[in-house]
């Protein structure tokens, strides 16, 4: 028996179609729900594809597909509703009682996660979350949640379910596996993990398929599977969970290693990796290999931060259980409610067209990415072609050098010939001379004889 049993409970999303933040989210808060013995109800205006099939897949969680205008779907006597992109359906805002409500805002730059019926939200909410206290302060500078009582806020942190923890550590191959997680991998990132790969194996898990990734959800089966993760957001907490060093830069940059020196300042900007330098792909290259045994010791080291942090069960427990305890509150002012339904049927045109631009923006992000990809073999092409011609030229190099010794031995040889050859030269003059000499004294000798043999034939 779960501590929810007869439970009913309503969450809300503006669309489950794709692998982004609040979809993982509203999977892992409805799992949990049902998991604790509730009936959970999702209600979107845009389910497709196999988010919207696990999500409804999950045992006790039903998806439930709303009409952006005049939705008349009876979602039953509910116990508590969770709200995504500030939505709550007609027939439960205009309930006669007000039932707990959690409204969850998780970003600071998506327009559907501000508070846009921010007067409504104040009196409604009984929990109001922020993904972090970077996404709280950049909505307060918008004066969007001045109306919201302090005691009712919280900082979500985007908790891991506790199933990512590991059982026991994982032994690390020689090659160890890094992932890079991200729908917007950045140029520098694909090219920096391209200069490791002799030293990790890579895999790129997202949406940019013509980069060689996969489209996926991350589990904790994909994440016990890993040595390092390269990514920003929710991931970072899976894997700090999990005892899996994080290097933390995507789309704003981000400080790298993660460690106990700087994770307190990389928590409060959401793991977004904002306000951190961006880096060319040489540095991130340097220290993903430099950094990475130190990168293993501090990941153990953030263990017990992690778990006692980003828990997913204990940040349910603690603060949206007690919630069902409440008394329900009184029926919504109807003219707050009428300017909310206004406003909410603005936003659901707004994501149904949105939505059905996907196909088109995935194909033009898929066209940019393959012309990155081009890119990418083109430098690859070039720089293949440019070690080619260094290999020519450092062997033309060594060539001119050998024929420069054999010329230099060459002209040792000619003058060391040119030196036998006037040594023979004089030598022959000599001999000539010598000659010379030899048959001018036989001449004389044959005169003298000559001369004495008629002397005597005269005698």
């Amino acid at each position: 028996m779960g501590e929810l049993d007869g439970r009913r409970i309503l969450m809300t999303q503006a669309h489950l179609d794709a692998y982004g933040g609040s979809e993982i989210v509203t999977a892992e808060v409805a799992e949990w729900f049902a998991g604790h013995g509730a009936a959970v109800t999702v209600a979107t205006f845009v389910a497709d594809g196999p988010v919207a099939e696990q999500v409804g897949a999950i045992p006790g969680v039903e998806v439930v597909v709303m009409k952006p205008k005049d939705d008349d779907t009876d979602f039953g006597d509910l116990d508590l509703v969770w709200v995504h992109h500030s939505i709550v359906p007609e027939s439960v805002i205009r309930s006669d009682v007000a039932v707990p409500m959690v409204f969850s805002h998780l970003s600071y730059s998506h327009p559907i996660e501000f508070p846009y019926a921010s007067r409504l939200e104040a009196q409604a909410a009984s929990l109001v979350y922020y993904a972090s206290g970077e996404v709280r302060s950049r909505q307060a500078e918008r004066r969007l949640d001045g109306r919201l009582d302090p005691s009712r806020i919280r900082i979500f942190g985007n908790p891991a379910p506790r199933r990512f923890r590991r059982a026991e550590p994982r032994i690390v191959p020689v090659r160890p596996r890094i992932a890079v997680v991200s729908n917007h991998i950045q140029p520098e990132i694909a090219e920096a993990v391209d200069l490791v790969r002799d030293r990790f194996d890579i895999d790129l898990i997202g949406s940019q398929t013509a980069l060689g990734a996969r489209p996926r959800r991350v589990d904790e089966r994909v994440i016990h599977d890993l040595d390092a993760v390269i990514t920003i957001g929710k991931t970072v907490q899976y894997a700090l969970v999990a005892e899996v060093p994080v290097y933390c830069y995507d789309t704003f940059g981000g400080p790298g290693w993660l460690s106990p020196d700087n994770v307190e300042a990389a928590a409060a900007n959401h793991f977004s990796g904002a306000g951190s330098e961006k880096r060319d792909a040489a540095t991130i290259a340097a220290e993903l290999v430099e950094g990475w045994e130190q990168a293993r010791r501090d990941a153990d080291a953030l263990r017990p931060l992690a778990w006692d942090r980003f828990d997913l069960d204990s940040q349910l427990s603690e603060t949206v259980l007690p919630l069902l305890q409440q008394e329900r509150g009184p029926r919504l002012d109807d003219g707050l409610v009428d300017e909310y339904l206004a406003v909410q049927r603005i936003v659901a045109r707004y994501v149904q067209r949105n939505r059905a631009m996907i196909p088109a923006l995935a194909g033009a992000r898929a066209a940019a990415a393959r012309q990155e990809a081009a890119r990418v073999a083109d430098r690859e092409r070039l720089a293949g072609e440019r070690d080619v011609a260094m290999t020519d030229r450092d062997r033309l190099r060594e060539e001119r050098d050998r024929l420069r010794e054999e010329g230099g031995r060459l002209r040792e040889d000619r003058e060391l010939i040119r030196q036998d050859r006037d040594r023979l030269r004089d030598e022959v003059r000599a001999l000539r001379v010598s000659r010379d000499h030899e048959q001018a004294r036989a001449r004389t000798a044959e005169k003298a004889a000559a001369e004495l043999r008629a002397r005597l034939s005269s005698a």
